[in-house]
């Protein structure tokens, strides 16, 4: 296999294990991440769930210690590709999700404004494993949460242990 460079634009846990992959395989990586910090969507699933929040240290940790070159806090506007001499430009920006965005700022920081988005009493609509770690921040951050599951049986793809423990 000839190595590659590769430039992988986005920071979140699809970029990171990219760069993890293709650095460790002996290709030349460089990581752009627009925001002052790596994980993306996973920082704000590591709040509500301990166990995604461990993945994404580890994936950082992953990417620090390789030999991967992280530009962290820079646009990918600001950068010149053709002067990295990119053979392959790998898009792990993710997607905006219309509705969500506001959420996932409330779940990632409740004191940046968000506080008045999620009221008092909430409802959720779905109680597989999202859901419920979803209900159980709520709850910790002081609202009453209702947990809607037409199947009527909460995180089925865990079976009678993992539910009872949730």
């Amino acid at each position: 296999m000839t190595p590659r460079r590769v430039v992988i634009v986005g920071g979140g846990a699809a970029g990171m294990e990219s760069a993890r992959l293709l650095s460790a395989g002996g290709h030349a990586v460089t990581l752009v991440e627009r925001d002052a910090e790596l994980g993306g969507r996973l920082r704000i699933a590591g709040q509500c769930d301990p166990t995604l929040e461990l993945m994404r240290r580890w994936l950082i940790r992953q990417v620090e210690q390789s030999s991967t070159d992280l530009r962290i806090g820079v646009d990918v506007a600001d950068v010149d590709l053709a002067a990295l001499g990119a053979d392959v430009v790998v898009d792990a920006t993710g997607t905006q999700w219309p509705g969500l965005d506001p959420l996932a700022d409330w779940v990632a920081d409740e004191t940046r404004g968000g506080t008045e988005l999620v009221g008092r009493r909430v409802a959720l609509l779905g109680g597989d494993k999202p859901g419920i770690s979803l209900a159980m921040l709520l709850r910790s951050r002081g609202r009453e949460v209702t947990v809607i599951e037409p199947s009527g049986v909460f995180v089925q793809a865990f079976g009678l242990p993992g539910r009872f423990r949730l």
